[in-house]
């Protein structure tokens, strides 16, 4: 059998074939990493973030709750939807959220939330999104949803709102937090004024 020796820096020959071996091993090291890599990027795995009808969706969704649009609004979600607001209390499904909601709407109010950042994720029928929003009163908060595909049209089946607390007065707003929830467990109320 052919074989060709080398020597290495401490003297001892060593053949070749454990060398190419050697040069095999991490060539496949290489490649498998590379191939990683590029999955990750790939279009196939993250959603396409140019994807009009969910931005629409979503976009569509924030101009109904500015403009009061109630049966509008509540058409771009499923019909077991989640919804969850800012308050700890408010885990509704549709129709829950459909009762909170329609007193404000039918008065000409609505939410108005202006989006400053979208990203979306996943791929086939089922894709989650977050996205930065800018409300006046509560300023920066986020938004994060599951949509899916029904067959026709994209739906919103989970959707939650939270507010972005800087983090230098995080543990302000948290026992502010804590002092609404003991002041409320007695009965009473909070007055932030007080």
């Amino acid at each position: 059998m052919f074989s060709l020796t080398n020597t290495t820096c401490s003297g001892k020959p060593i053949q070749a074939r454990w060398a190419f071996r050697g040069i095999f091993v991490y060539s496949i090291w290489v490649v498998s990493f590379c191939s990683i890599i590029n999955l990750l990027n790939s279009t196939d795995v993250l959603a396409d973030t140019h994807d009009p009808a969910i931005h629409e969706l979503i976009e569509g969704l924030h101009r109904d709750a500015r403009q009061a649009e109630f049966e509008q609004y509540f058409a771009r979600y499923t019909a077991h939807a989640t919804f969850l607001g800012t308050d700890a209390t408010e885990r509704w499904s549709l129709e829950e959220f459909k009762t909170y909601s329609q007193p404000i709407f039918e008065a000409g109010d609505g939410w108005d939330y202006r989006v400053v950042e979208r990203n979306l994720y996943g791929e086939g029928d089922i894709r989650w999104f977050d996205e930065i929003l800018h409300n006046q009163g509560l300023g920066l908060c986020r938004g994060t949803g599951v949509v899916i595909f029904d067959g026709s049209r994209w739906l919103i089946t989970h959707y939650a709102l939270s507010m972005l607390i800087p983090n230098a007065i995080a543990y302000d707003v948290g026992a502010m937090g804590e002092s609404t929830l003991a002041i409320e467990s007695a009965g009473g109320s909070y007055d932030p004024s007080e």
